[in-house]
């Protein structure tokens, strides 16, 4: 993950604060698309993990994978619902939150 993909996530975290990381579910997708006797699904998913998502897991946050079926869509917005029961509260605040994202840190320049 490098770019705006990784920014995105950076300033996700930013918005949302550790405390919301419990209403988050994070969903790898194209399961159905996954050689398993490559396994690099597998791979991917614990890179994912450990280098990009491991503070909002850590803060509480859901990883499930989405093989591109209904079944599993509707498992996921399950999930989300569910840990969503709870009003969320806003995080910190944010440096510039008065600023347009052009002005801001997640700006894609």
């Amino acid at each position: 993950m490098a770019g705006s993909p990784q920014q995105n996530l950076h300033m996700f975290e930013k918005l949302t604060g550790s405390r919301s990381a419990k209403n988050v579910v994070l969903a790898t997708t194209m399961w159905d698309e996954i050689n398993p006797k490559l396994d690099d699904g597998d791979k991917r998913e614990t890179g994912l993990k450990e280098k990009y998502w491991n503070t909002m897991i850590r803060d509480g946050a859901a990883v499930e994978r989405s093989p591109n079926t209904s079944d599993s869509a509707c498992r996921i917005v399950d999930n989300i619902t569910e840990r969503n029961k709870e009003k969320p509260r806003p995080g910190p605040p944010v440096e510039g939150q008065n600023q347009t994202i052009h002005q801001s840190s997640g700006r894609n320049d």
